[in-house]
């Protein structure tokens, strides 16, 4: 989390306006990007290292249980493949012969390694991004100050990150996996007014109160529990949520929050598709209308570790999404969503 914290400070070194003191030099700029962007490829070993660990250590316990057995042939062909793995570092298409991998144990460590590859290039994104539109910010200040030669570098600078900025867009494109066709809602869990019947799954740590069409549904201060509300949703209803931390919202927080569909199981979760502001909105009308005031997306960096697991141990199957929080710490964040059931899924 260190490394990626780091990225974080780079891309708000390069936010910074170009009208603002402490302006750098195009070459310092230059610098800190390269600084980030190797923080970033670091980022990316490390992940693939994590992955490529839990393979071999997935091959060492099936050659462990093929040893009690006495499958010679097995423990050879799994000795192959982990030299072979260890050599060239890539996934087989399929499990080799002799070897009882499911297909969607493979599939799973592709899909990983196919993260990895996206949070890199996304990572890129947002920092060239930050790094254009301080190149932007320069040149104009620069031009001001009738500094034409090193607005004119600075210009080429942004030309070339913008078509760096483009190219990384391009690729991300090419690699990112196509989204799920959106199925149709049952017509099982409506009833006769269009209402769904549903359970609301909720814990934050430290404490959260939650409300439907301004109601309010509960609260609590049990960061170790989970809570059930039972509830009846329609199309364009509004959910609301207050969270708060006791701490400071540094990785010490976490949010979780679901809707399940009382008969066809479907479900929708928090991700960082919801959306939230830090801002204290004024009265309660944020809980039943539409305002422009929650942008930022939620998101799990700022969630503390031990968070990461709980919803396995939760045992309800049908649950979706992650622990969130805020992009940046802050002890109370406030979210609104507006109920789509495009967005529920099996």
């Amino acid at each position: 989390m260190r490394t990626y914290m780091s990225l974080l400070a780079a891309f708000f070194l390069f936010a910074v306006s170009a009208s603002a003191q402490d302006a750098q030099s195009l070459e310092s700029l230059k610098s800190k990007l390269h600084d980030a962007l190797s923080e970033i490829e670091t980022k990316h070993s490390e992940a693939l290292n994590t992955i490529k660990d839990q393979y071999e250590k997935y091959l060492s316990s099936l050659s462990a249980a093929l040893q009690k057995k006495g499958d010679l042939e097995g423990v050879l062909s799994i000795n192959r493949e982990t030299e072979r793995f260890k050599k060239d570092g890539t996934f087989p298409e399929t499990a080799p012969e002799k070897i009882p991998i499911p297909d969607n144990i493979l599939s799973q460590f592709k899909s990983l390694t196919e993260k990895a590859d996206i949070d890199k290039l996304q990572d890129k994104i947002k920092l060239y991004d930050s790094y254009i539109k301080r190149l932007s910010d320069e040149k104009k200040n620069l031009v001001r100050e009738a500094k034409i030669e090193e607005a004119l570098a600075v210009n080429a600078e942004l030309n070339s990150a913008t078509e760096i900025f483009t190219g990384l867009n391009d690729e991300l494109k090419k690699i990112m996996p196509e989204p799920a066709p959106k199925k149709p809602v049952p017509d099982e869990d409506k009833d006769n007014s269009g209402q769904q019947h549903a359970t609301l799954y909720i814990t934050c740590d430290n404490q959260y109160t939650v409300w439907l069409n301004g109601e309010e549904i509960g609260s609590d201060n049990d960061w170790q529990s989970l809570e059930e509300y039972p509830i009846e949703i329609k199309q364009g209803d509004i959910l609301a949520i207050e969270a708060s931390d006791l701490d400071n919202g540094d990785h010490t927080a976490g949010l979780f929050c679901c809707i399940v569909l009382k008969k066809s199981k479907r479900a929708w979760g928090t991700d960082e598709s919801w959306s939230y502001t830090d801002k204290k909105p004024l009265g309660s009308r944020w809980q039943t209308a539409r305002t422009s005031a929650f942008r930022s997306s939620l998101t799990p960096e700022n969630v503390h570790p031990a968070h990461n697991e709980r919803e396995k141990s939760y045992n309800i199957k049908e649950l979706k999404g992650d622990f969130v929080w805020s992009n940046e710490p802050v002890s109370t964040i406030y979210i609104r969503e507006t109920i789509s059931f495009n967005n529920f899924s099996e």
